[in-house]
Order: C-alpha cells, then structure tokens, then sequence
C-alpha cells in the first residue's frame, strides 16, 4: 500500500512539471501548447511567450521544420491505405477535419467520434464525385481563358449503364430595359449575372435617388435590402423624410437592426424604377460600392 501512495505521488509529479499556459488563446490545439526543449526555435517554449500570435506560433513552428529542397532530391512518397483502427492514421484526420471544422466554423470531433464517423463513410472519390470534379475544372479553364460561350459544355453522365453526353449551354435569359445613358436614350439587354452598378461611395438615400434619375432617367418608386423595404412611393411621408439624409448602410442598419461590417466592400439593393410616363422598367439589382472610386 506504501508503495503504490509512492507511485501515484511520482506519476502525479510528472505529469505537473509542464504548468498550463492560460496566457494562450484558447484556440490553439493542445499538441501545440508545449516545445521540446531542444526545439531549433529562436524561442524559448511557447508558454514563456505570450505575446506570440497563433499564426505566427504556427509558422514558428512548422516552416522551419520543413526540410530544404536539396534534402528532397530522389524523394518519393508511397501511398498509405487507410485504416480506422490504426491510431497514427486516425490523428492525422482528427487534426485535419478539425482544421476545416474550425474554419467554418462546425462542432468539432474527438478521435473516437472521428473513428465512428470514417468507419461508415461510403467511398466516392473514384466514381461520380471525382469525374464531376475533372468536369467543372475544365469548365473553370475555359472562364479564364475568356472563351465564348460556344466553348462551354453541359454534362449528362450516368456511371451506371454508362453514358457520357455533352451539348452547348445557352446562353442566359435577357430583359430588355430602355433607361438612358449619358443623356441618351438606351437599349440595355440584361441577364441575372448583371448589376448596376454605383460607385460613388456611401451616399445617402436622396442622393441614390436624384442618381437614378440623372444618370438613367429612372424613378425610383421602391428600394428594399434582403426582406426589408427601405423606401417605398407609398411610404408615411414623415418615415420617408428621416430616412432620405441616411446614408445607405445607416438605412440599413436603421431598418433590419443589423450592423453593416466595416470590411463589407458593398451593398445589394433590389429596385423597382418607372420612366417620366410611369412606364414600369426592369433593372437588375443595384450594387452601391461603399467606398468611392
């Protein structure tokens, strides 16, 4: 009995020669909280640095253990098969799911939750998943290299019995919107994909408005942000009078509660606009570029 109070006082003793580190973000993983001493870092182990960034500890810690090109000449790397119930094979997941968890922001998992999840996934890479993938990256050479839309191809695939089709996309929808352009009348054919445009920085609800009609010819009888409705022709006239010396991202914030963030680069508006004759007019929806250009 005298023995064993001894071996439970030195393994308790062991354990406590590495104190937490509370100055740490709580972010950090826990297999990056502690440096071995004779770690090549210019610094002493993390937790007598606090003022160290997570991105920063990172870098610290994982470039200058990458080997050097030189190092590298004849290297090869074999493939490993998988297998849940190998613990080596089950960290490296565990770490890198909770990587992509933690970057968008999804609950994270143990290593035995990770265990359960991996033993009952169904393999796709080498089937639909993968073919489709290949598909969409050729797609995505054509758009850089600006092709027409004669380029483009649509895929129909069945793996199953199988069948390979491919046939030209047409092109999108257009609405026809007469407005004017540099005082001139304008025929503009628009799709989905278009916005308006208004670069002139956070202007207030009367200058968006005398905008419309001077640089299009348009009135603007109705203006509304996601489900909100910010202005309206048929408004309470004293609601409309406070509203026209906001700027647009006050309106907004005015009207759905929610604060614009300071990174936000610009605004999506959806607008209804008539002609000086009341003739209704489509336009697509109005992008307000919150800095000036």
């Amino acid at each position: 009995r005298t023995r064993t109070r001894t071996h439970t006082h030195t393994h308790t003793h062991s354990h406590s020669t590495h104190p937490p580190s509370p100055s740490l973000p709580p972010s950090l993983p826990p297999y990056c909280t502690y440096l071995p001493t004779s770690s090549p870092l210019p610094h002493p182990p993390c937790h007598t640095v606090p003022h160290l960034t997570v991105p920063t500890l990172f870098s610290l810690v994982f470039t200058r253990q990458l080997p050097t090109p030189a190092s590298l000449a004849g290297f090869q790397l074999n493939p490993v098969e998988f297998d849940k119930d190998i613990d080596e094979h089950m960290e490296f997941v565990t770490a890198a799911s909770n990587l992509r968890a933690r970057n968008y922001k999804i609950p994270e998992a143990d290593m035995h939750r990770s265990r359960l999840i991996a033993g009952k996934i169904i393999p796709a890479i080498a089937t639909t998943t993968a073919l489709v993938t290949g598909l969409v990256c050729l797609e995505l050479y054509k758009v850089i290299q600006s092709k027409p839309v004669e380029a483009y191809k649509n895929g129909f695939v069945n793996l199953a019995i199988p069948v390979f089709a491919f046939s030209e996309p047409q092109p999108p929808a257009t609405t026809l919107a007469k407005i004017q352009k540099d005082g001139a009348p304008f025929e503009w054919k628009w799709s989905a994909w278009d916005r308006l445009d208004i670069k002139l920085g956070d202007i207030t609800l009367k200058q968006l408005i005398a905008h419309m009609e001077d640089a299009y010819g348009l009135e603007l009888t109705m203006l509304s942000h996601g489900v909100s409705i910010l202005y309206s022709f048929f408004q309470n006239k004293k609601k409309t009078k406070a509203r026209m010396p906001m700027t647009m991202s006050q309106l907004v914030t005015e009207v759905t509660g929610k604060e614009v963030p300071p990174e936000q680069k610009y605004l999506i508006f959806e607008v209804m606009c008539s002609t000086d004759e009341d003739d209704e007019v489509d336009v697509p929806c109005v992008r307000l570029f919150l800095n000036a250009e």
